[in-house]
């Protein structure tokens, strides 16, 4: 939890240092985080310890003029390499996508279906989850043939579960407790 914190600590402190200019940071740092994740040593590089400061500093300035980041992106990097923080930059990230999709009004939808879905089902999927929280829906989609039937949908932190799998347990708990 003191990580979750950190991270939350971190990217509100970013959102609030860039201000309007807040879309423009988030495809930086997500831009960073990516490249970063492409790269797995690097991201180990940031998270040991063992590391010098300095060494970590200097890899961030290459970082910074390899990809040109908003200004204040760029500082708040040097802020995570001179604080040794550098190992939480992916937690942070992801809690600042998380606090400017909150800004803009959107939330995060993943629906996970036994088949393909065909567009026209996608399309009511996401007017119908719209609808349900009053907010644009960033609607992303995979195929699981384990559910079985029916759809699984993860709005934010809530999960709607109508897979024939999980309908199919249920009437097999109560078949079982009644007989």
């Amino acid at each position: 939890m003191i990580q979750g914190s950190l991270a939350r600590r971190y990217a509100r402190a970013l959102l609030a240092s860039v201000g309007d200019d807040f879309e423009r940071a988030h495809a930086d740092l997500s831009a960073i985080v990516g490249s970063l994740r492409d790269a797995p040593e690097v991201m180990e590089f940031f998270a040991d310890p063992t590391v010098s400061r300095k060494r970590k500093a200097d890899a961030v300035e290459k970082l910074i003029e390899a990809g040109k980041p908003h200004p204040l992106v760029a500082n708040f990097l040097r802020v995570l390499a001179a604080r040794n923080r550098l190992g939480h930059l992916e937690d942070i990230a992801r809690v600042f996508d998380e606090l400017v999709d909150e800004r803009l009004g959107r939330v995060k939808a993943e629906v996970v279906s036994a088949a393909p879905l065909a567009a026209d089902q996608e399309a009511r999927i996401r007017e119908t989850l719209v609808r349900a929280t009053r907010r644009e829906v960033e609607l992303s989609t995979r195929v699981d043939p384990s559910i079985l039937g029916g759809l699984v949908a993860k709005v934010g932190s809530k999960v709607f579960d109508g897979s024939l799998r999980t309908q199919l347990g249920a009437l097999r708990d109560e078949l079982l407790r009644r007989g």
